[in-house]
């Protein structure tokens, strides 16, 4: 028997009428029907049978976790051992010595693998490395917040630089109720519920209850949100205990339930929704994790802005308090070159901009240093005039005693027998009587 093969456009029912299809594309409009058929009785009654089926004359596959792997098996093997990794870390309890966390994260096995960590990690996988190294510090809590930052640095300003409260931490990213903040972080909701409802993409119960969890920032769970419709089916009811375990802020860094994927899952089968619960997961998770990062990124700004940021203020409220202590120097603690630093217009030296009142500052306090030099030096030259030999003003001078062993020493030598020291001076003496050169008088050749 010979085969031939022979290429068929799929769905072209949708803009031919069906007399118009030839009968091979009839037979493939079919057997389109009995698959869609098959599936939506599998989600709906269950998949007969849990252990993966091989093919016919298929005398091998890989399966991982009871799902048999159809593609690049290097990349689902990776991806296994490292949510093992994952698993021991957040599930590892908590050590905290002197304010750092030596341990893990302290989650429940339960928590663990509520989250649809499959959709995080298609997420992550098209982001850039510095991205998810960010997103890796936020979750773990060792970003550079303004309290760990004070911690390492040992300041004591650790307050948020836009609402002001103290301890800024990582779970206060998305919570800050600074006006500027809340404004973005509604407009970033407004950009997922936009996404949600384009193209029937998102069931519309889970869209709903989505959004209102968005906009209460981690305030109000989603199970007390669900519960306020009174008719809520069942299995949203249990997606909100699902999510609520995981948590609101990590809500907001990717982690997405996994009762929340089946029932958009369902959705996807039973509705003319064109993409699948894979991919609205990661669209989902890609959203969430923008608004984040985007609180960050105005965080960041805000604070080391070169011109109104956060600590370029501090540095300007510092610089005004040292400019009032230094107005009021008296004339005489500052040398005469530099006595036209007291001549400048306060006035115009407090509107002017922060590098010169930076070097107005710096030449105030190297003018009174040299003037304390100055007065330092003029004191000593006083005492010394006053110790100098014959200056009545002054004390008279002291000598120090010294010891005179000469008698002693003779005595030894008399008693020892010893030959008796001639005195070097007294030698060149004699020498310098008989030898009239003057030649020792000279400077060294």
């Amino acid at each position: 028997m010979k085969m031939v093969y022979e290429h068929v456009r799929a769905h072209q029912d949708r803009i031919l009428p069906w007399s118009v299809l030839s009968l091979e594309q009839q037979l493939n409009v079919i057997c389109d029907e009995l698959a869609n058929d098959a599936v939506k009785r599998a989600i709906s009654e269950g998949a007969p049978g849990t252990q993966p089926k091989l093919l016919p004359h298929e005398n091998a596959a890989v399966i991982l976790d009871g799902v048999k792997i159809t593609t690049d098996v290097g990349a689902e093997v990776r991806y296994r051992l490292g949510k093992e990794d994952a698993e021991r870390f957040y599930t590892k309890p908590r050590n905290v010595v002197q304010g750092t966390n030596r341990g893990g994260l302290g989650w429940s096995q339960e928590r663990f693998h509520s989250v649809a960590w499959h959709a995080l990690e298609a997420t992550l996988k098209s982001k850039p490395d510095m991205f998810q190294v960010w997103l890796s510090k936020q979750c773990i809590g060792i970003c550079a917040t303004r309290r760990n930052t004070a911690r390492i640095q040992d300041i004591l300003d650790d307050k948020c630089p836009n609402c002001l409260q103290p301890r800024e931490t990582n779970t206060h990213l998305n919570r800050c109720p600074d006006a500027g903040r809340t404004l973005l972080f509604k407009e970033s909701t407004t950009l997922i519920v936009d996404w949600m409802h384009q193209h029937n993409r998102t069931d519309a119960e889970l869209a709903y209850w989505i959004e209102k969890y968005l906009i209460y920032r981690g305030t109000r769970t989603l199970t007390s949100l669900v519960a306020l419709g009174g008719e809520s089916t069942p299995g949203m009811l249990k997606a909100a205990a699902s999510q609520d375990l995981i948590g609101w802020t990590e809500f907001l860094h990717g982690k997405i339930s996994t009762d929340i994927e089946m029932i958009q899952g369902r959705h996807c089968v039973l509705s003319s929704c064109r993409s699948t619960a894979s991919d609205w997961m990661k669209g989902l998770a890609s959203h969430l994790i923008q608004a984040s990062h985007s609180q960050w990124i105005y965080r960041n700004f805000t604070l080391h802005d070169k011109q109104r940021g956060y600590l370029q203020l501090q540095k300007r409220k510092d610089l005004l308090r040292e400019l009032d202590k230094l107005i009021d120097t008296p004339p005489d603690e500052i040398p005469e070159g530099s006595q036209y630093l007291l001549e400048l217009d306060y006035s115009e030296l407090y509107n002017s901009s922060f590098e010169n009142q930076s070097y107005w500052v710096l030449a105030m306090k190297a003018a009174r240093r040299a003037g304390l030099r100055e007065k330092h030096l003029s004191s000593r030259s006083r005492r010394k005039r006053r110790s100098i030999p014959g200056n009545h003003s002054g004390r008279p001078k002291r000598h120090r005693p010294r010891f005179d062993f000469s008698q002693a020493n003779a005595q030894i030598e008399r008693e020892l027998g010893l030959t008796p020291r001639h005195n070097k001076r007294a030698l060149s003496s004699a020498t310098d009587a008989t030898n009239p050169s003057n030649k020792r008088f000279r400077k060294p050749d």
